[in-house]
């Protein structure tokens, strides 16, 4: 079922919101712990200077010296910082089937390049 918002406000780290047609704690508590979706084409556009996580997903991961370390799987957040796992490419030089690798940019990603699709990361591939 598709719900309205008629106004929010941020409480602590959440959000408190009215949605149309919930008048009531009753009503409220019938729909409580659903999962919140928004359409995509109903965000706004970040630019070159922000990215979503769903955007992340399946992106290539390269280091600063060009190796290839595998396609982003997901991304979370640990409550320090967030995470992207990375699935390694079959026959990973390295041995690697994974890796998790912070999402924290200029300590380690260095660039994401959202038309090609590419994240460019300081990261030892060994590791």
């Amino acid at each position: 079922k598709e719900y309205q918002i008629d106004q929010w406000r941020p409480h602590g780290k959440s959000l408190v919101a009215k949605i149309v047609g919930v008048d009531s704690r009753d009503d409220a508590e019938r729909i409580k712990n659903l999962d919140i979706n928004i359409n995509a084409s109903q965000l706004p556009d970040l630019g070159d200077e922000g990215v979503y996580w769903r955007e992340l997903t399946g992106m290539k991961v390269v280091t600063t010296q060009g190796y290839d370390l595998g396609v982003v799987k997901e991304v979370f957040n640990t409550g320090a910082n967030d995470v992207i796992h990375v699935k390694a490419n079959v026959g990973d030089a390295f041995g690697q089937k994974e890796r998790l690798l912070p999402f924290v940019f200029d300590e380690v990603v260095q660039e994401v390049d959202k038309e090609a699709k590419v994240i460019k990361v300081d990261w030892d591939p060994g590791f």
